[in-house]
Parts: C-alpha cells; sequence; structure tokens
C-alpha cells in the first residue's frame, strides 16, 4: 500500500481471509497488520466486518516518524522492532497481517 498502516479493533469483529481461503476471526483488541509498522509489508488477505465494528487505523510511516524520536529509560520502541524482524525471520509458518501474540521477551 501507499501508505501501509495497522489496525486495531476498537469494538465488533472482523473476518480475515488469507489468499489461500483460510479465514479467523479478529476481535475486539486484537490486531491486523502490525509487520507494517516494522518492515516494508504487503497485506496477505483479505479483511471484512462481520458486525458494526470501529477500527483504530496507525498510519506506519507518522508511527515511525514519532518512534525514531522516542526515548525512555524502560522501553525503546527500536529495540521491540528488531527482536520482532528477527522473529519474523525464523518464523517457519507463513506470515500474515493476523498473527497472535509473538514471544517477545526474554
Amino acid at each position: 500500500p501507499l501508505r501501509p498502516k495497522m489496525y486495531i479493533v476498537r469494538s465488533g469483529s472482523l473476518e480475515y481471509t488469507t489468499v489461500n481461503g483460510d479465514s479467523s476471526r479478529v476481535k475486539q483488541e486484537e490486531w491486523v497488520s502490525e509487520p507494517a509498522l516494522w518492515i516494508r509489508w504487503k497485506h496477505r488477505g483479505i479483511l471484512r466486518s462481520v458486525n458494526s465494528s470501529s477500527l483504530l487505523e496507525i498510519d506506519a510511516k507518522t508511527f515511525q516518524d514519532v518512534t525514531t524520536r522516542f526515548e525512555h529509560p524502560v522501553f525503546n520502541p527500536c529495540h521491540y522492532a528488531k527482536k520482532y524482524v528477527e522473529l519474523l525471520l525464523q518464523a517457519e509458518e507463513p506470515i500474515l497481517d493476523v498473527m497472535r501474540r509473538l514471544d517477545l521477551d526474554d
């Protein structure tokens, strides 16, 4: 996409269908397309609303601009991004827009 985005479901539920036809439900407080925040990303499926839903949209470019200026003694988004990408590269399953939580704890 020209302006990649991540989406967080604020209310309702959606259905994500992969290019090979597998589908899964995305519910409140779950998210879609987190890789778009950290790497060049191409969506791997279609997201459709199942019922009345509200999404929070995070523009990847704006997010990256903010996180590069972020300074906090406890959490550094750049360290999180590095670990996240390392886990993506090690993944044995295909990387999709909808992934359940990755274990980023050390």
